[in-house]
C-alpha cells in the first residue's frame, strides 16, 4: 500500500500499470532491434505493429493498450504510405477502434487516462515546439504540464487526488522507466533458455526498480507535491 501511495503522491502511478506507456515502449524497442539488423524502416515498423497487437491480446486487451496498439498498427500503414496523419484524427480513430472492440471500455479510468493524457502531451508539446522552440526538454517538460492538465479531472474525480510535482519528476522517471521495464521483459522472455543472460538483465533492471521506487517516495514527500 505504501508504493501505490507513494507512486500516486508523486503522480507516477501510471508507470505502475499495464498502459500504452509500456507497450510503446516495448514497440518501441523491437522496431530499434530491427532496424539494428537492418530491417527497413516499413517493414520494421509493421513488425513492431503486430507485436503490439499480439502483446494486447495476451494482456487481455485493456483498453490503454488496446489504444496503443491500434495506434502502432494505423501509423505503420500510413508512414508505409508515406502519409502524415494529424495526431487527432488519430487519436480519435485508435479510440473509436478500442470502443468498437469493447464498448464497455468507456466505464474504464484506465481507458480516459489513456487517451486524456497523450491528447494533452501532444498538444502542449506541439503547441511549445511551435511558440518557444524545439528543445527536447522543454518539449517533454511541456508534454508532462499537458498529461497532467488533462487528467487532472479524471484523477481527481476517481482517485481524489492531483500530484503536481509529477510534472518534473515524470521528466527524470519516464526516461528511467524507458530502460527498465524492457529490461524486465527481456528478462522473463530468456529466462526459461537463457539463465545466464538473464541474471543481469534481472539484476541491471532491479536497479532502476529500485530508483525508480526512490524517485516515487522522495516526490510523495515533497509539501504541497499532491
Amino acid at each position: 500500500r505504501d508504493l501505490l501511495d507513494n507512486f500516486a503522491g508523486a503522480g507516477l502511478t501510471h508507470l505502475l500499470s499495464i498502459s500504452g506507456f509500456h507497450l510503446g515502449l516495448l514497440a518501441g524497442w523491437v522496431f530499434v532491434l530491427l532496424r539494428l539488423g537492418g530491417v527497413r524502416r516499413e517493414r520494421a515498423g509493421l513488425a513492431a505493429a503486430l507485436f503490439a497487437v499480439a502483446y494486447t491480446v495476451f494482456l487481455g486487451w485493456p483498453a490503454p493498450a488496446a489504444r496503443a496498439a491500434a495506434l502502432a498498427v494505423l501509423l505503420a500503414l500510413q508512414r508505409g504510405r508515406q502519409r502524415m496523419p494529424q495526431g487527432g484524427a488519430l487519436l480519435g480513430t485508435t479510440a473509436l477502434v478500442v470502443l468498437l472492440c469493447d464498448p464497455w471500455a468507456i466505464l474504464e479510468v484506465g481507458g480516459w487516462l489513456s487517451v486524456a493524457a497523450l491528447w494533452g502531451a501532444v498538444t502542449f508539446s506541439t503547441w511549445s515546439a511551435r511558440r518557444l522552440g524545439e528543445g527536447v526538454m522543454l518539449r517533454t517538460i511541456t508534454a508532462s504540464v499537458g498529461a497532467t492538465m488533462a487528467t487532472a479531472p479524471i484523477t481527481a474525480a476517481a482517485l481524489g487526488t492531483v500530484a503536481l510535482a509529477g510534472i518534473l519528476l515524470n521528466v527524470v522517471a519516464i526516461p528511467l522507466a524507458a530502460v527498465v521495464v524492457p529490461a524486465v521483459v527481456a528478462s522473463l522472455m530468456v529466462g526459461a533458455s537463457l539463465s545466464s543472460l538473464a541474471a543481469p538483465l534481472a539484476a541491471g533492471a532491479g536497479i532502476g526498480l529500485g530508483l525508480l521506487q526512490e524517485v516515487a517516495r522522495w516526490g510523495a514527500a515533497i509539501p504541497g507535491g499532491h
